[in-house]
């Protein structure tokens, strides 16, 4: 055995690798993770070098904990905006809704552990005083924009923003997903 077989071995298995990487593209690409729809592109995709290869690092591992929600190194990858400070009696804002759960006629929620699981998910991600658990009938426009039945009471878990733009990136970062987004105008809260 050569000194330069180990090397080339390495390079070879490098150039392997990255052919497999690259066959894998297109939709149901494992690399960009469930539900996504990338298509490969026309163009052939660039071979990385060994030198490529060894110098970039791995992304950090997504793990779950216990409740679901994703570790705190993944979490920190994500940027998540500011909930609102500006929440005031009648005045409009940006709401996501993050769990409904149906009032039953002694005006208790019928789902109770979603609207728990839905607030120590929104936690974990660092909204500890700013969640809401209410009647969203406290949410006027809610239940048009959610699509409700009109004739149930519901109660609701969610986070207030200042602009439809913060109440986007929220949904875009936060895992798992919403049930909706609105711009609703807040009473019940003198």
């Amino acid at each position: 055995m050569t000194r330069d077989e180990p090397r080339v071995t390495t390079a070879v298995g490098a150039l392997l690798l990255a052919i497999a990487l690259t066959a894998c593209r297109g939709d149901g690409d494992p690399l960009a993770g469930p539900g996504s729809t990338a298509r490969a592109s026309a163009a052939p995709t660039p071979v990385a070098s060994e030198a490529e290869v060894q110098q970039t690092p791995a992304p950090a591992a997504e793990t779950a904990v216990p409740d679901g929600t994703a570790s705190s190194a993944a979490r920190s990858a994500r940027a998540f905006p500011p909930a609102s400070r500006n929440v005031e009696h009648g005045g409009q804002i940006w709401a996501v809704y993050l769990a409904l759960s149906r009032v039953d006629a002694s005006g208790k929620a019928e789902e109770p552990e979603q609207l728990a699981r839905a607030e120590q998910q929104a936690r974990a991600v660092g909204y500890e005083d700013d969640i809401g658990n209410g009647d969203l009938g406290c949410d006027v426009g809610a239940r048009e924009a959610l699509r409700l039945d009109p004739d149930r009471d519901y109660r609701g878990v969610s986070i207030f923003f200042d602009t439809q733009a913060q109440a986007k990136q929220f949904v875009d970062a936060y895992e798992p997903p919403v049930v909706g987004t609105a711009r609703v105008t807040a009473y019940c809260l003198d």
